[in-house]
């Protein structure tokens, strides 16, 4: 258990380090996530902004994909789908996706201030964006709840 552990936050990190030519050489990444709200009340460079958009998006699609792929089938916790848990689960991941969206924006706007090279600014972002990533679990649940409730539908 906690080898497989090992070898994907290490499958990540490796990954995710290959990414930094990626976050390193497109401005307009930046730009775009500056529009988001949480980005737009805190006073972020735009390198900041371009490595935090990169790294985001690849941990959150990292996580999810990870989410997907584990060998629980929703059988094994989905008794009967209904509607009501559907909506719940997915208020449940929009609300972890925002907290994530401002935790990130507040920690990349300390992450501006500080005197640190690329590289280290760049590994600081990837490893905080491991954690906010994880709102990807909830969007995962909720990916295989509709799977289960669009499969039941078509049984009945």
């Amino acid at each position: 258990m906690y080898l497989k552990f090992v070898v994907v936050v290490g499958l990540y990190a490796l990954l995710g380090l290959g990414l930094y030519t990626l976050g390193a050489g497109n401005v307009s990444l930046g730009l775009t996530l500056k529009l988001l709200p949480p980005f737009s009340w805190f006073s972020i460079s735009d390198h900041v902004a371009r490595y935090a958009w990169v790294c985001f998006a690849y941990a959150s699609l990292f996580h999810l994909t990870w989410a997907i792929t584990v060998r629980i089938k929703p059988s094994q916790w989905i008794e009967r789908p209904t509607i009501r848990v559907l909506l719940y689960l997915l208020g449940r991941a929009l609300f972890f996706f925002l907290l994530s969206v401002f935790i990130l924006a507040l920690s990349s706007a300390s992450m501006t201030k500080q005197p640190v090279g690329d590289g280290a600014l760049y590994r600081m972002i990837l490893i905080s964006c491991f954690l906010l990533g994880a709102w990807s679990w909830n969007a995962g649940a909720f990916i295989k709840y509709l799977h289960g409730l669009l499969r039941g539908v078509g049984t009945r």
